[in-house]
């Protein structure tokens, strides 16, 4: 189980982004979760990773930390909200199986960081997780520390209709709000991004403006429309060439697609609900297919 010792020996917490990000990154390898490199397209959550997210449909039991952005089209402020970033950062912690005390390991996560508990204010409400369009749910939590939203701890209940077993375990920190509420800057831009280094939003705010005038104000329904047909396609022909990943990649891509479309307020319920149930059918299929490769034998594979 997690010890939950604050730092290294040797080392002092240290409120900046890059800090945090390495000790959280250690501490769940140290754990026994296997570090990823992000996933190189625009997800608009961590669990949607690829290959974590294939890791649910399999019987094998593996655990993996990783750091992905996040785009979030509908949370752009045009840097102008302390809180509320187009992208942001994620660390995400998937445990499988999950670990019997759950939010043990993240009270410990959070020692790990040099956080002395006693000294703020950490509050977890149950609630649900759900995902409809990868057809995922789970009951966890969500904690907020001094009253800001920092991480939800989730146990996965279903991906893709199907329950994983052994049951999983998805952490998933908002690095930015995390560190920013450690530290009580007034804003995820005031975050030293490193020890004596620049800021966050010296870094990043630019980069929020754009994403926030791309979203609301020049991203082209039409075009986005065409790119989510063909990403329908993409997946179509991909599932036929028994490629599952491939498909799997246009599937998630189009839940970014959709968030640009409601960004520029072209995107109504019915259409949403067509487009996310032919994302969940794309999953489904997905899955069986990861599923029933895993489950063949080597002699199997190499037949077919």
């Amino acid at each position: 189980m997690p010890t939950g010792e604050p730092v290294a020996p040797g080392a002092s917490p240290r409120g900046d982004l890059q800090s945090a990000c390495l000790r959280l990154l250690r501490f769940w390898c140290d754990e026994g979760c296997l570090l990823l490199p992000a996933h190189d397209q625009p997800l608009i959550a961590g669990i949607l990773h690829p290959q974590a997210l294939q890791s649910l449909f399999v019987p094998q039991a593996r655990s993996f930390v990783y750091l992905q952005p996040v785009r979030r089209p509908l949370d752009g402020r045009h840097g102008n909200q302390p809180y509320r970033l187009a992208r942001h950062l994620q660390v995400v912690a998937l445990l499988r199986p999950a670990p019997e005390n759950l939010l043990h390991g993240f009270l410990a996560s959070l020692r790990r960081l040099g956080i002395a508990l006693e000294h703020h204010d950490l509050r977890f409400t149950e609630g649900r997780w759900s995902l409809p369009a990868i057809g995922a749910w789970g009951l966890g939590w969500n904690a907020r520390l001094n009253g800001v939203g920092v991480a939800r701890v989730t146990l996965i209940q279903e991906a893709a209709g199907r329950h994983p077993q052994p049951i999983a375990a998805e952490i998933a920190y908002g690095l930015e709000r995390l560190v920013a509420c450690v530290t009580s800057v007034r804003s995820a831009y005031d975050v030293a991004w490193s020890a004596g280094g620049p800021s966050y939003g010296a870094l990043r705010r630019a980069d929020e403006e754009a994403l926030s005038r791309h979203a609301f104000d020049v991203a082209d329904p039409e075009q986005l429309r065409a790119r989510l047909a063909h990403d329908a396609s993409e997946a179509r022909m991909c599932l036929e060439a028994g490629v599952p990943t491939g498909a799997l990649a246009a599937a998630v891509h189009s839940l970014y697609l959709l968030d640009l479309l409601a960004a520029r307020r072209a995107l109504g319920a019915d259409e949403r609900a067509a487009v996310e149930a032919r994302i969940a059918t794309t999953i489904r299929a997905v899955a069986d297919a990861v599923a029933g490769s895993a489950q063949a034998t080597p002699e199997e594979v190499a037949d077919g």
